[in-house]
């Protein structure tokens, strides 16, 4: 079964600094294997005024909110061959 891939989502919040794009996104904790929300702040509104300005910066950033299913291994190619 192939793993599911998120982008999460973009919010504004009020901070001190100004309102603020803070990108939300769901992890498995480790503790329980409950799924939280987890955020990251992008960048102030007044920077990125537009929504679609403020994903570019999250592209250019390059986040890394997918974490890898250590159960299912890494695989290569087309063999479906776990690595070990």
């Amino acid at each position: 079964m192939a793993q599911r891939r998120q982008r999460g989502w973009l919010k504004t919040e009020s901070r001190t600094h100004g309102d603020t794009w803070v990108l939300f996104f769901r992890k498995t904790r480790e503790s329980d294997g409950k799924r939280i929300e987890n955020k990251i702040p992008i960048g102030l509104v007044k920077d990125f005024p537009e929504k679609n300005q403020a994903w570019a910066e999250v592209e250019r950033l390059h986040l890394s909110i997918n974490e890898l299913n250590s159960r299912r291994g890494i695989t290569f190619g087309g063999s479906g061959a776990a690595l070990r």
